[in-house]
């Protein structure tokens, strides 16, 4: 669940192969684990390589058969392309100083507190994804 969020959530910077470092808290045994890996964001599909801690490769397809993981690559593609009105459907939209909050609706909303993230034109400085059982994501891109 957490490596879809996370997916869900670094597709943010518009070019492909964008590096990134991922710190990710959990609650229910009060730890913080870290991840580096490489995202690319392509027209059907999402895919992430993790490099660190261990290697793995996710894949996200447009069509996949889980509805969850389609509303996901919806939301991202969304995201990506800076698509407000599609945005809108999923998630409340706030601007606070630099930074954009995505409060989620429906079905999001139930595992998904908020979203708060800041763009430097198209690029990605930080996101930050706070989940309702009190865990958290935060993803920082690597220049």
């Amino acid at each position: 669940m957490f490596r879809l969020l996370v997916l869900l959530f670094l597709a943010l910077h518009v070019n492909a192969g964008e590096l990134f470092k991922e710190s990710r808290y959990i609650y229910a045994i009060d730890k913080t684990l870290e991840y580096e890996g490489e995202i690319t964001f392509k027209k059907s599909s999402v895919e992430i390589a993790y490099t660190k801690p261990k290697e793995e490769k996710i894949i996200y397809l447009e069509d996949d058969e889980n509805r969850q993981k389609r509303a996901y690559f919806m939301i991202l593609k969304a995201i990506y392309s800076e698509d407000i009105t599609l945005l809108k459907e999923f998630f409340e939209m706030k601007e606070e100083e630099s930074k954009t909050l995505l409060l989620p609706f429906g079905v999001l909303g139930d595992y998904m507190r908020q979203v708060e993230f800041k763009k430097v034109g198209r690029d990605l400085e930080y996101l930050k994804i706070q989940m309702q059982n009190e865990d958290w994501i935060e993803i920082e891109t690597i220049r």
